[in-house]
């Protein structure tokens, strides 16, 4: 059977028109309500939705600037990784490159970990964020999600972590090198590839941050000091590690109440720390019952003492 030019035209045409309408996961990305479709199937909802997509939203934009939301892929793709993590960015131009449709939930929530993860590592838009593993909702975590991504609002904590190397090898030396300047033994070994930097910035702080920073990150170093007088901030001699909290954009008077709450369970002995640090935030609570709710979430989830 022959067909005339112009209805092997009309078909191309419509075959086109087909192919470009298809929704790719780097386009849902940038559209909240594919996006929420997205992720709703793949088991969030309620204020973890929100929670998501917001995180999704700084993910993106953070690796971009201004008007480059069509090129999201190209710029992946440009993103000068370390050949560690070359396999996380492979992992996640395959599912930007998938229609919505044929990317299963599984594989949708590991590459929304592998775009915070660079996100994080390799920001180049400017805007300085941090991922926070303590961060994640229940729901979340339930799903397989392991990091969240905020900004930083105050400018200038945004401004030393904008100092703090994002090249991998040179993040690690940059890490051993501030351990060994304050006396502290270099668990860099124990540190998940997510959370440097923030050890990183949480270090810097005290030597470039205000009298609230430096006096909670010395609080944070004593809570960690061992009968022999060792400092361990992770890894199993490290007694907690509080220096997350660096994650948490905490306001002065915050940080200077948590800072008297560590300080106050200092005192007792290192064994005795953690109990001590859970008795000393309750008291400041003074009653309150949804702090004291909080107070036991946190204690059940044992954030910072794992």
């Amino acid at each position: 059977m022959k067909f005339s030019r112009s209805v092997i035209v009309v078909c191309m045409l419509m075959a086109l028109s087909a192919n470009s309408s298809v929704l790719k996961i780097a386009d849902a990305l940038f559209e909240h309500s594919n996006l929420k479709t997205k992720l709703v199937s793949s088991g969030v909802s309620g204020e973890s939705l929100t929670r998501m997509v917001n995180v999704v939203d700084i993910s993106v934009n953070s690796l971009i600037r201004p008007g480059d939301e069509s090129n999201f892929i190209q710029i992946v793709k440009g993103l000068p990784v370390a050949s560690e993590d070359l396999g996380k960015k492979n992992r996640l131009l395959k599912v930007l490159n998938s229609p919505v449709d044929k990317v299963g939930s599984d594989e949708f929530i590991e590459s929304l970990n592998d775009l915070i993860f660079l996100a994080n590592r390799y920001n180049i838009s400017g805007t300085q964020t941090l991922s926070c593993s303590v961060c994640v909702s229940d729901e979340l975590a339930r799903i397989g999600i392991r990091n969240t991504l905020s900004f930083i609002s105050d400018k200038r904590v945004a401004k030393i972590l904008e100092g703090i190397p994002q090249d991998p090898r040179k993040l690690s030396i940059y890490l051993k090198r501030r351990v060994s300047k304050y006396g502290l033994k270099d668990v860099t070994q124990f540190l998940s590839r997510e959370d440097e930097r923030a050890f990183a910035l949480f270090l810097e702080l005290k030597n470039s941050g205000d009298s609230v920073y430096s006096s909670f990150i010395d609080s944070v170093i004593n809570f960690n000091r061992s009968s022999k007088n060792t400092v361990s901030l992770a890894g199993p001699e490290s007694v907690g590690q509080l220096w997350r909290i660096v994650n948490s954009d905490l306001s002065s008077d915050k940080m200077k109440s948590l800072t008297a709450v560590i300080n106050e369970a200092s005192q007792a002995s290192p064994e005795k720390r953690i109990d001590a640090f859970f008795d000393a935030l309750t008291k400041s609570a003074d009653g309150d019952s949804e702090k004291i709710s909080n107070i036991e979430e946190l204690k059940t989830k044992n954030c910072f003492f794992n």
